[in-house]
């Protein structure tokens, strides 16, 4: 008999829940694996899984900036939270790396690319999944 299955790309995933307070405010996001409550503060839930630092390799420095980011973008392509939401989303990015020990210069070239090229990774997906079948 063959197996369904589908893929994913994460590479972590949390072993206990998170929060962490941010600036964007008045939207109620209540998901099975993250939140956003309206006074702005942002969590993910015990399993959720993220990919890290997408196109650059990941480090213990950016794995929360990562996780936070990855949450917001997440619900922007979900149509949960609104396009606009974005630049908060990259800002927090940047904010984290640096409370972290991101060296400026590197934080810099982050925010740079997610400035440039973050777009892409917001925009709307489809709640379609593909299923595979192997025999």
């Amino acid at each position: 008999m063959s197996i369904k299955y589908f893929e994913r790309r994460y590479e972590y995933q949390l072993a206990e829940d998170a929060m962490r307070q941010t600036d964007i405010t008045g939207f109620d996001v209540p998901q099975p694996f993250y939140y956003l409550h309206p006074n702005g503060m942002l969590g993910a839930r015990a399993g959720y899984a993220w990919d890290g630092v997408t196109c650059a390799p990941d480090t213990h420095e950016t794995l929360k900036p990562s996780l936070y980011h990855d949450v917001i973008y997440q619900m922007i392509r979900k149509g949960v939270l609104p396009p606009s939401r974005q630049k908060a989303a990259d800002h927090l990015f940047y904010v984290l790396c640096i409370e972290n020990g991101v060296p400026k210069a590197i934080a810099d070239i982050y925010y740079g690319c997610l400035q440039a090229f973050g777009w892409f990774f917001c925009r709307p997906e489809s709640d379609e999944i593909e299923i595979k079948e192997a025999p």
